[in-house]
């Protein structure tokens, strides 16, 4: 046991911390509490799958008591700063336009330091998470920053799901933390009433019921994972990302006529003929989105290129990049030779006739 002489941090103060990190949400919770509404709502299918119980009871087995789950703006980078190119071009979901993950992350190290300096603590003694296989959503919802929609995403009252949410477990709860016994969230889509805009506005009917989504049908699901033929043609232009179920979100633009997009800039767009040239070494593919969620360590080179073939093959002037479509349809890559093969025929149908 860490040797703790130091008064530990009351909430004020842990919010006076996050606050001056720009993290806009900011809840607190019983982490054995939480565990035990948790494992007895996954029954009813109220919390997301995508989590595992032995996590939470392993982090209370360690001396775990508290939860810190903070909210982070996601702000949208003036459209001057992405000048849309003239040649045929990809884009990138605005969320993944800047490493969003990675920012949060920095930023609760910061507070980490600071509440190690205060308390006494060792380092062993906290967990950040983000983007983790905690239930970061149902963190959230247990602690009043929001509500989960029929989206199955995080949405505060205020920003929408425009947030990333990230946190921390402490070694002790702070006063005050969420009673959440006496205030249960609602169950997914509860809040949205009778709003069916994003179920109506997802391309290929994912979110086959309030709260659930079937991540194989899924196209944010597919930017980094297996993508069947018959949904290439949906993929649109994009190179990574999908968020047509936000982007008609009347909580993502409360100024705006519901069922029509709130963002005023769609997110970065590429030239595709700087991927399908770039090789697909981590030097090569990767430098060209330093700095974005693309960059992360978990997103395989191999998928940005693929995403950008099929983007390619649904492009208007696509037509101009056919010497770099040939180059890829003899890659040895499966999956890369399957999406060049596809946006040849695509483009020319004529050869699917002369086959």
């Amino acid at each position: 046991m860490d040797d703790i002489s130091f008064k530990l941090p009351s909430r004020k103060e842990i919010t006076t911390l996050t606050g001056e990190q720009g993290f806009s949400h900011i809840g607190f919770l019983d982490l054995a509490q939480f565990t035990e509404w948790y494992i007895k709502s996954l029954s009813t299918d109220q919390t997301s799958t995508h989590a595992v119980p032995e996590l939470l009871t392993d982090a209370i087995n360690s001396g775990l008591k508290g939860i810190l789950i903070t909210a982070l703006p996601i702000m949208e980078s003036p459209s001057s700063e992405h000048e849309q190119p003239q040649e045929p071009s990809g884009e990138v979901a605005p969320f993944a336009s800047d490493n969003y993950y990675k920012k949060a992350v920095g930023k609760h190290k910061i507070i980490n330091t600071e509440l190690r300096k205060r308390t006494g603590y060792s380092k062993r003694m906290f967990r950040i998470f983000c983007n983790s296989r905690f239930p970061e959503k149902a963190f959230a919802a247990a602690a009043g920053i929001g509500f989960i929609g029929k989206n199955s995403l995080l949405i505060s009252r205020d920003l929408g799901s425009g947030i990333v949410l990230s946190g921390m477990l402490l070694p002790w709860f702070p006063e005050n933390s969420k009673d959440i016994k006496n205030a249960l969230p609602l169950p997914p889509g509860e809040e949205c009433g009778k709003c069916m805009i994003c179920i109506k506005s997802c391309p290929t009917r994912a979110i086959i019921k309030p709260g659930v989504v079937d991540r194989g049908k899924c196209l944010q699901s597919m930017s980094t994972g297996e993508m069947r033929a018959e949904f290439f043609p949906l993929w649109g232009t994009r190179i990574y990302g999908c968020q047509e179920c936000q982007d008609r979100c009347p909580y993502n633009h409360k100024t705006k006529e519901p069922g029509t997009s709130g963002r005023s800039n769609p997110g970065p767009e590429i030239p595709l003929e700087r991927i399908l040239t770039a090789g697909t070494t981590r030097n090569d593919i990767k430098s060209l989105f330093k700095g974005t969620t693309l960059d992360q360590g978990w997103i395989k080179e191999q998928y940005i290129l693929r995403n950008a073939l099929i983007a390619t093959g649904n492009h208007p002037d696509g037509k101009k990049l056919e010497s770099y479509i040939k180059k890829h349809e003899l890659s040895e890559d499966k999956m890369i030779k399957e999406a060049a093969l596809w946006a040849d025929v695509r483009l020319f149908p004529e050869k699917e006739k002369n086959t």
